[in-house]
């Protein structure tokens, strides 16, 4: 290999000089160098196998007579695009990512892993390790963080120490995910132990640190957490700045926050991100490419903000070899039609053409995963007595999760009159109940509370893919479409599934880990939204039923949150009772 590798590099070196054809030659283009800022005219990038060998204007290329070349006068070159934050290991499958995202010009991206690690364990996130491996973009992975977040909270899919060192050995896994900042500043053992593994293979140590601010984002970095993808407003932005973190701001499925960019007077180590994307948002557009060109509509020089995407992405990562257009770089490049729209005639990675007009020229194999992982959901029957909330009194007053916008909930409070020796849900008033339900090894044990803000008059809304465990979530306006809605996912293996008047009125297998749909991308963002129609029909206000049910038992943002093993209030850190005593 090493002999193979040294060959390789004298030919490279003698494409450079002219003595030897090139592979693939880009000629005459406006070159976007991120360099130096530069727009450089009449530019050539001589190709030898997978890396740029030569550039610049008149350079000495050798064209044989096996050498393909792409004439680009009038069109601008761009170093492909980097998304180095992003999860796109749940919804969907990556071959339709890849479908979608490569041709518009995302030649690398690095994914989170968590969502898979909490469903299925290590075997899990190694079966998807293996898919990324032959992609025509370049995919690359994190180990999970701490699995679960919050072990005395919730429970997820087993994952041990010796997990994160096994995965963190791997070629393809550039680091350890997003940490909980609390964790960091709380000294949890395990997320210590984690960081030092990671440390100790030379990985990257990626952050989470919404909220953090003065002497805790301070001891944050201090602990080696090298990025924060976060940050929601420009002084946030600054103070990380000022730290030396490696700023992601965030333009994607979930949060949407570009807009605090304006007004920010330099672009040195911010990098823009997705943080996931949802079908719907990758088939609009809002991918990274999308993110470049919100920030360019903001006002940001296009040039500025391309490098967010490419050199300050992959310095990010410690990815030297990627981000831009240079001598011994990895041949990913983007032939754009002009700086505004972004629009790319021709995508090259690794130095093969993979996309042009918008179409995917390479194959993006969909692997076979094995058999067990499309059996993951383990659900005892539920019947609808399940969730009755017994009450011996005539009147309570009982805590309400009430859903404060897509992710954020608050602590809420209401009467409720006893029945029957029960409590029931007033659909009428909004209040709903929700179920939090184990699906790994203790099936079937769940909370039961209530919920507000969700707005369905009629009928239940199942997931088995909240965030982060992966445990099934269930809202409803009465216990037997829930119980209905909870059976469906259990017959599906996993997905989202909505009941009404005892019917299943609308439903998505997702049996991949009970996480992963294996829809085509379109047909899959078709099917959200018809999903999120009916329950508006029903009586839900929400901007997005589908992300909402998702993130309801989500830790690690504040305040009140359902799980399996209870309610918790997240900033005291502590469960809470139902009832108030």
């Amino acid at each position: 290999m090493a002999a193979e590798n040294t060959d390789k590099r004298k030919l490279t070196v003698r494409v450079a000089m002219g003595q030897h054809p090139a592979d693939l030659v880009v000629r005459g283009g406006t070159l976007i160098n991120v360099y130096t800022g530069e727009l450089q005219e009449d530019t050539s990038v001589a190709i030898m196998g997978d890396t740029i060998a030569a550039v610049g204007q008149g350079i000495p290329v050798s064209i044989g007579p096996e050498t393909l070349v792409l004439e680009a006068k009038g069109k601008f070159l761009s170093p492909g695009f980097l998304d180095v934050h992003t999860h796109i290991l749940n919804i969907f499958r990556i071959a339709e990512y890849v479908r979608w995202a490569a041709p518009r010009g995302n030649t690398c991206v690095i994914t989170e892993t968590l969502e898979l690690a909490n469903a299925v364990g290590r075997r899990g996130v190694e079966a998807f390790l293996e898919e990324i491996r032959d992609q025509p973009i370049e995919i690359f992975a994190l180990a999970p963080a701490k699995v679960p977040t919050y072990p005395e909270f919730e429970r997820g899919a087993p994952f041990a120490l010796e997990d994160h060192r096994h995965l963190l050995a791997h070629e393809r896994v550039l680091g350890v995910g997003e940490t909980n900042w609390p964790l960091v500043t709380g000294l949890d053992e395990t997320s210590f132990q984690i960081l030092e593994l990671g440390s100790r293979a030379g990985k990257f140590l990626q952050g989470h640190g919404a909220g953090a601010r003065g002497e805790k984002l301070q001891a944050y970095a201090a602990a080696g957490i090298t990025s924060c993808h976060e940050p929601i407003a420009l002084p946030e932005i600054l103070e990380r700045l000022r730290l030396g973190i490696y700023t992601m701001v965030r333009q994607g499925g979930v949060r949407r926050d570009l807009e605090a960019l304006k007004g920010i007077e330099t672009l040195r180590r911010l990098v823009l991100v997705s943080d996931g994307i949802s079908p719907e948002s990758l088939v609009e557009g809002t991918d990274i490419t999308g993110c470049v060109q919100k920030a360019i509509a903001l006002g940001i020089p296009p040039i500025q903000a391309i490098q967010t995407v490419t050199l300050n992405a992959a310095e990010s990562m410690g990815l030297s070899n990627r981000g831009g257009i240079a001598p011994g770089k990895i041949a990913d490049l983007l032939i754009l039609e002009d700086l505004n729209s972004l629009r790319c005639q021709t995508v090259i990675c690794r130095g093969k053409i993979i996309a042009r007009d918008g179409k995917l020229l390479e194959p993006a194999p969909m692997n076979l995963y094995p058999s067990w992982i499309y059996h993951s959901l383990n659900l005892p029957e539920t019947h609808p007595a399940d969730f009755r909330i017994p009450f011996a009194g005539t009147r309570a007053a009982v805590r309400v999760v009430h859903i404060a916008g897509d992710m954020l909930t608050k602590e809420d409070r209401a009467e409720i009159s006893g029945k029957n020796g029960e409590l029931h849900a007033i659909p009428e008033e909004d209040l709903l109940k929700v179920a939090v339900i184990n699906r790994y090894d203790h099936p079937g044990e769940k909370f039961v509370g209530f919920v507000k803000g969700y707005g369905l008059r009629r009928g239940a809304a199942a997931n088995s893919f909240s965030w982060v465990t992966n445990n099934v979530v269930v809202v409803g306006a009465n216990d037997q479409d829930m119980a209905l809605a909870v059976n469906r996912l259990r017959e599906l293996q996993g997905g989202v599934v909505f009941c009404s008047g005892g019917k299943v009125v609308k439903e998505i297998a997702f049996p991949l880990a009970g996480i992963i749909s294996e829809e085509p991308m379109d047909a899959l963002a078709r099917k959200i939204l018809d999903l999120e129609d009916a329950q508006r029909r029903e009586g839900s206000t929400l901007r997005s039923p589908f992300l909402t049910l998702q993130t309801l038992p989500f830790t690690g943002v504040p305040f009140l949150r359902p799980t399996d093993l209870g309610l918790v209030d997240v900033r005291a850190r502590k469960f809470v009772d139902l009832i108030y005593q």
